[in-house]
């Protein structure tokens, strides 16, 4: 994280550091997915050996993990030289004077809206889900709490300024998410 969030604040040109934070997230969730899979699939031998968008809960997933991935790009899209923006994956909910001014920063707080309502809403439809799949409720408790943390931390920052080590545990939430 730290050494990230150094590159990135160092001068990586735009179109490296999307290449780097995008690798980074793809790789993160075929991690996350073959875990979750491997769990589920440990209590559940005769789940289907397939990927399937079919049921609701699967193309929530997939629009949350869209609409997430997106946020965390657009933040080295909009950010300015030498800004937090481009390490942190949340905004602060708010427009910031030194990354790119005008409607990027408020397409991006808006896609940030979407992408709350997004996580809300598959943490409790997976932990409402039956058949009761024990690997994805841990999964969503911890992407839920992890979610709420960085949130919090947020609100610290805005309320009370930030710290490196408030600064440090809100990416660290961050990537858990």
């Amino acid at each position: 994280i730290v050494f990230g969030a150094f590159a990135v604040l160092t001068g990586l040109a735009r179109p490296v550091a999307v290449l780097d934070l995008s690798s980074a997230l793809i790789t993160l969730t075929l991690v996350l997915t073959a875990a979750v899979v491997a769990f589920t699939r440990h209590t559940d031998p005769a789940l289907a050996d397939r990927f399937s968008a079919k049921s609701g809960l699967a193309r929530l997933s997939l629009a949350t993990l869209g609409a997430t991935f997106l946020l965390y790009v657009s933040g080295i899209l909009v950010a300015g030289r030498g800004s937090l923006t481009r390490c942190v994956g949340w905004p602060f909910w708010r427009l910031i004077p030194d990354d790119t001014a005008g409607w990027p920063q408020v397409v991006r707080l808006a896609l940030a809206a979407i992408t709350v309502l997004l996580i809300a809403w598959l943490v409790v439809r997976t932990l409402r889900a039956r058949p009761v799949h024990t690997a994805q409720r841990r999964t969503a408790a911890v992407a839920g709490l992890a979610f709420l943390a960085e949130m919090a931390i947020g609100l610290i920052m805005q309320t009370s300024g930030s710290t490196m080590l408030l600064l440090m545990a809100y990416v660290a939430a961050g990537t858990v998410l």
